[in-house]
């Protein structure tokens, strides 16, 4: 993670959180079991590496991924991969993809990882429900005080910093790209909710677990940039600003008796792809731990967003897994 980033996202809170995860000397720790478990213990999908290139994946792919449905014979080896070279992910909450708004927000039931290490400890990665973005009165207006408001301005604001571009051009371009359609964060958010983004935001794809002394180290398989899924008018228009939009999906983790919500916005290229090409790059989960906010979120004045039309059509065809 960059300087630049490192200090936006590590607040004095998250930095409490942290504490109880990354203080230990370090020291070797293996995985003895991963089992999938929570209220919804059959909702998942395993993909290992070892397809078949122009079939499983691009052929220019270095390694494929094919999926193993639901079978976790060889869990523990997709686990046991690297930020730079993951051997596969497991996919938690696989039907979110297929579920509408009014649909999510009555589902209350998670799919979880659990992996236990050689040092007797355990950590539990889950998917997230409906309540745990938008709180338990399912606010789902932009500006509330959720997880859902604070990981889509961090993603906005992160994206933007990472590419060094002028926020006040790109809207400029972008107002004028769209004939004045998004004219602040909260009509691109609203349009971000309405396309079925968030839930496709709560599906995470653990891609390596491991464990340092007291360091847990994790990865999100996802997309490089996720504007490669936008029609080519974005594209070009992205290209001319040097945009790309880099955003991991959200996770639930627990550990040592504490429960944090997890993403970040940096991490390296993998060498896998799937058919689609997604799972070209793992984000960093070591260990950027983010706590929801308690403060309501002001919405800024004068802000539209490339950064998060690019999520609307992400949200039509977001990293499909299959």
């Amino acid at each position: 993670m960059t300087g630049t980033i490192k200090k936006f996202l590590l607040s004095a809170s998250m930095v409490a959180g942290m504490s109880a995860i990354a203080i230990a000397p370090a020291s070797a720790i293996s995985i003895t079991s991963a089992t999938v478990t929570g209220t919804a213990p059959t909702d998942f999908e395993v993909w290992d590496v070892g397809g078949t290139p122009g079939i499983d994946c691009p052929i220019a792919a270095t390694s494929c991924l094919k999926s193993s449905g639901t079978n976790v014979s060889n869990l523990i080896n997709v686990l046991d991969g690297t930020l730079a070279s993951p051997g596969g992910n497991i996919e938690l909450f696989k039907s979110s993809e297929q579920l509408n708004l009014a649909n999510f927000l009555a589902y209350d039931k998670v799919t979880s990882l659990k992996t236990d290490f050689s040092d007797g400890t355990s950590v539990t990665f889950s998917s997230l429900t409906a309540k745990d973005l938008f709180g338990a009165g399912l606010d789902t207006s932009y500006g509330a005080s959720t997880v859902a408001t604070q990981w889509f301005n961090d993603a906005f604001d992160a994206n933007l910093q990472a590419n060094n571009i002028n926020e006040n051009l790109l809207f400029t371009g972008l107002s004028l790209l769209t004939q004045g359609q998004f004219s602040n964060r909260a009509d691109l958010y609203n349009a971000f909710l309405g396309a079925g983004g968030f839930q496709r935001a709560v599906d995470p794809n653990l891609a390596f677990v491991n464990k340092d002394g007291n360091n847990v180290k994790y990865g999100l398989a996802g997309h490089s940039d996720l504007l490669f899924y936008a029609p080519p008018k974005l594209k070009t228009a992205a290209a001319q600003f040097g945009l790309t939009l880099r955003a991991s999906e959200l996770v639930k983790l627990s550990f040592d008796g504490k429960n944090e919500i997890a993403y970040s916005f940096t991490g390296a290229k993998s060498n896998v792809a799937s058919k689609d090409g997604s799972f070209n790059f793992t984000y960093d989960g070591d260990p950027k731990l983010v706590p929801p906010t308690t403060e309501k979120v002001p919405e800024p004045s004068a802000v539209l967003g490339l950064v998060a039309v690019g999520g609307l059509f992400v949200a039509t065809r977001k990293l499909k897994k299959s």
